[in-house]
């Protein structure tokens, strides 16, 4: 991704961290997963699962 400037931005997702979204995910397939990913600068650090509470293959509401 490019920002205004030009200069480059990269996201870094821990491996561990991949691996939980992955497997967030295929827990809940065929429905979106939903969760928030937590971190600072540019590395995830976290992600957190939180309910679909639409629990749908094409559309999500993520529980406030």
């Amino acid at each position: 991704m490019t920002i205004r400037g030009g200069a480059s931005l990269a996201m870094f997702i821990r491996r561990d961290v991949l691996r939980a979204i992955v497997d967030h995910a295929t827990r809940h397939a065929p429905d979106e997963c939903c969760g928030l990913l937590l971190g600072r600068h540019e590395t995830i650090d976290e992600a957190v699962e939180t309910a679909n509470l639409r629990r749908s293959p094409t559309a999500y509401l993520i529980d406030p």
